[in-house]
């Protein structure tokens, strides 16, 4: 809910987002409780155009994979002077002190080679910085569904995930799912560099980020990977422990290979 703000900013800065509307007093959310329930009410324009669609190439081709990647630079760009709400608390789960968040991987102690593993992510994040140029309010899950596309034009929608962190997070949260739902189409046309190509040439259009921190991103999707089976291995066990433990994302895709074609485009 806490995203409505962020929105209602971007949407004044003409970024393609779902606006959300006010009241006829200006308000962006309404309070209310109902049987000792509280609620907050908002409500969004409809976003147009239609959900991707990797077989149809009018939804799913490199200018939309260069204009997703511009959107998101757009958003970083702004959100660098965006003021915080006083009213409404945005996460900031990647504290100092971040005993919380890291007991949410508790569920994985069962497993103590995956669980290392997550850990030492979580030690080197700890040691990244966090200036304006890399770590602010991110919309932290943009992944295809969560946006509409009409034409060339993208509308994304659907900020309930939002939280501070690291830019190259979002970047890498984006691949992880971008490529894990359309990385071939049924012909079997393979778009993994189309994707991370353009779409780091569109972000990068837009907001400035430096090879130190374009290298993280295959890290923050290994870290994607993991938080996607917390408690609810969708797959083998097994197969899923080995593809962690050796850096494969996806079957035929390692973290290796990422990190080749995102060296080829940095600038």
């Amino acid at each position: 809910m806490s995203g409505v703000f962020g929105e209602d900013s971007l949407a004044e800065n003409n970024v393609s987002v779902a606006r959300p509307l006010r009241t006829i007093n200006g308000e962006l959310v309404i309070e209310t409780q109902d049987n000792g329930d509280d609620y907050n009410i908002t409500v969004f324009e409809m976003a147009g155009g239609q959900f991707w669609d990797h077989n149809d190439p009018d939804k799913w081709n490199n200018k939309i994979f260069f204009n997703w990647g511009k959107l998101m630079g757009d958003m970083h760009r702004l959100t660098k002077d965006y003021k915080r709400s006083n009213k409404y608390n945005i996460l900031d789960i990647f504290t100092r002190n971040y005993e919380g968040w890291g007991s949410y991987f508790d569920c994985l102690k069962e497993n103590p080679e995956v669980f290392k593993i997550i850990q030492d992510l979580l030690d080197e994040f700890m040691t990244f910085p966090r200036d304006r140029d890399s770590y602010g309010l991110i919309h932290n899950d943009m992944h295809p569904w969560n946006f509409h596309i009409d034409g060339d034009k993208i509308t994304l929608f659907d900020f309930n995930d939002n939280i501070y962190g690291w830019f190259v997070m979002d970047i890498g949260i984006a691949f992880y799912h971008g490529l894990d739902w359309s990385r071939k189409d049924d012909a079997g046309h393979d778009y993994t560099n189309a994707i991370i190509e353009n779409f780091l040439k569109g972000y990068l259009s837009a907001n400035h980020l430096n090879d130190f921190w374009l290298s993280k991103i295959p890290m923050f999707m290994k870290y994607r990977q993991i938080c996607l089976n917390l408690g609810n291995i969708t797959e083998d066990p097994k197969e899923w422990q080995y593809k962690i433990e050796n850096d494969i994302l996806y079957d035929g895709v390692e973290l290796k290979s990422i990190s080749e074609i995102i060296e080829n485009v940095k600038p």
